[in-house]
């Protein structure tokens, strides 16, 4: 129940920041719910990214990696989710070792806090856990964000 609402909030999240920054390119008039696509993509992503780190660590990060700005991709042009996964795929080809690194900076919050919350144990150890788990996760909402807004302005990413 906690990763509906949590993949809620992080729909509501990019949408809201995608406003703000000018990243919408297609909603005319009353738009059509971008929600039930939205979830629809997110659950083939998660599923696509665990079945390519089960059966193999590499094509799990490559999918994970090419696929990164598939939600920002899908609100702000309004696509089907195939036209997402295939755009942001195109759109992030070239990109994937600045995208690696930028992405293993993020996750050093959640690794931290993992080791500091088996170290502390307890009910405090999971605060800490989860705190920085949840911090993490809104940096990686974030960082999807900028990618794509930088991706579509057709500059490349950091090396």
């Amino acid at each position: 129940m906690l990763g509906l609402v949590s993949l809620f909030l992080q729909i509501i999240a990019i949408d809201r920041c995608l406003l703000r920054n000018d990243g919408v390119e297609v909603r005319e008039g009353q738009p059509r719910s971008f929600y039930p696509r939205a979830f629809g993509q997110s659950l083939l992503y998660g599923v696509s990214i665990i079945l390519g780190l089960v059966l193999l660590v590499v094509p799990g990060i490559i999918l994970a990696l090419r696929w990164s700005v598939v939600l920002p991709i899908l609100i702000s042009r309004d696509t089907r989710v195939t036209d997402s996964l295939r755009q942001s795929w195109k759109m992030t080809s070239g990109n994937e070792l600045p995208m690696l690194g930028i992405f293993a900076l993020a996750f050093i919050p959640l690794l931290l806090g993992s080791i500091i919350g088996v170290f502390v144990g307890g009910v405090s150890g999971i605060i800490i856990s989860e705190t920085m788990t949840s911090a993490t996760l809104v940096m990686c909402w974030y960082l999807q964000i900028a990618m794509f807004l930088k991706l579509r302005a057709g500059d490349d990413l950091p090396a």
